[in-house]
């Protein structure tokens, strides 16, 4: 069976899952808003907002419109990692501290300090197997 890669990594701040998708970083502002009582549309209301909208696309080439992607489905609500940083300097000071560090850990390829032996989608004693075989020294007696 083949591994499927997660598409995104649940984040934690203050007891409140915060989901990053793992392809282009963006953040489901959806969830931080329920989380701490904001609402999104008084964020894209500020002038200031639109400004920063406007500068950010012309500057890294994308649409605005892609920068914060419409209410899916799921309820979610995509926004581009640097919206992320400048959503959160508005909300709340701990996601202004939190969102930044998370945005570098993901440009850095850092996976919020996960195991690198986790496999996703694999038995237990073969994932216990595997770790045991990757840790294995020949030069020590007893290890298998």
């Amino acid at each position: 069976m083949p591994i499927r890669k997660p598409k995104f990594i649940m984040r934690e701040v203050a007891e409140t899952g915060i989901k990053q998708r793992l392809t282009d970083g963006y953040f489901d502002v959806a969830a931080i808003c329920d989380a701490y009582g904001k609402d999104f549309n008084d964020y894209l209301e500020m002038r200031k907002t639109e400004h920063f909208l406007r500068l950010l696309s012309e500057e890294i080439g994308i649409e605005e419109s892609e920068l914060i992607q419409p209410k899916n489905k799921s309820g979610e609500i995509w926004i581009h990692p640097q919206v992320a940083i400048n959503f959160a300097q508005w909300a709340k000071p701990l996601l202004a501290v939190m969102i930044p560090k998370w945005v570098f850990e993901w440009m850095n390829g850092e996976l919020s300090g996960k195991d690198p032996h986790e496999f996703d989608d694999v038995d237990p004693k073969f994932r216990e197997w595997i770790k045991k075989a990757a840790s294995f020294d020949p030069r020590k007696k007893g290890d298998f």
